[in-house]
């Protein structure tokens, strides 16, 4: 892209019209970014495809791509819905998450299936902060926790028939809650307790709670791990005994912290999640 400035018919341009072209430009390139990024996005998601039902076909779901080596949790989580089960692994029925309801621009639990009553809810959209739950066909579920990210649908087929996967991308940690192998166990915490958390900042709008809804829906991921970790950080800071009842999690709070440090992403006065999700 070519940078050009004007000048005045003087020849010296002033330095508001200076600072004016500049912030056009640097307007226009954000366009350009998000314009290319967009259309990378949808240009993956096709190639991808071949490549997601392949990689599916002996999975009923899938956590891959962690942010970085030491992160608590995944960059994706691909869940496969089929008609009847195979009986060779956890078979999904049910794919439960909070998604942005654009129509009324609030956060809303949805609960998506290859039921002929809720088929038309299997579209792309925007995942919300909060729990992600997979039901098998016996009523068993394995829970995850995101802070929000986007939901994409690839449709196919097998041998044994249709396949719909469900891939939920995060540009922050996706948390698994359930079935953890031991090394994880600390990352179901962190979940937990940000659980716990936005659940106590939602119980102060009382009945009337749609305020918060919408807030979620507002929540960029990054900006809303930031304050998670924020919170529980400034918690632990203020009551000590807590980093001696469970130093692993604080650690884990205090790595991830450094981290986003050393690559020059934490702000330098990052918000609370009070201050995102609470009453003013």
């Amino acid at each position: 892209m070519t940078i050009e400035i004007i000048l005045r018919p003087s020849g010296a341009p002033t330095m508001a019209n200076v600072l004016g072209q500049l912030d056009a430009i640097a307007a226009e390139m954000a366009d350009i970014r998000r314009t290319e990024t967009t259309q990378k996005e949808s240009l993956t998601m096709s190639d991808n495809k071949a490549e997601v039902l392949e990689l599916m076909k002996e999975w009923g779901y899938l956590l891959r791509d962690r942010p970085h080596p030491a992160s608590p949790g995944y960059a994706e989580l691909l869940v496969a819905l089929r008609p009847e089960p195979t009986g060779v692994h956890f078979d999904p029925k049910t794919l439960q998450l909070v998604l942005h309801d654009e129509e009324l621009q609030i956060a809303r639990r949805t609960t998506l299936s290859l039921d002929p009553l809720t088929r038309e809810m299997l579209r792309p959209g925007r995942v919300c902060p909060g729990l992600v739950v997979i039901g098998d066909h016996l009523g068993k579920r394995v829970e995850f926790f995101t802070f929000g990210g986007t939901l994409d649908v690839v449709e196919g087929e097998e041998e044994r028939g249709e396949v719909v996967v469900c891939v939920v991308r995060s540009p922050v940690p996706l948390l698994r809650m359930t079935e953890l192998p031991e090394e994880e166990a600390v990352a179901g915490r962190l979940g937990a307790e940000i659980e716990a958390l936005m659940g106590e900042l939602r119980a102060r709008w009382g009945t009337d709670d749609e305020e918060y809804c919408r807030r979620l829906t507002q929540s960029d991921p990054f900006d809303f791990y930031v304050s998670s970790l924020h919170s529980l950080l400034e918690r632990y800071d203020d009551h000590p005994v807590l980093q001696q009842e469970d130093p692993a999690l604080y650690h884990l709070l205090l790595d991830e912290k450094q981290w986003l440090e050393r690559k020059g992403r934490w702000p330098k006065g990052p918000v609370t999640l009070e201050g995102l999700l609470a009453p003013e």
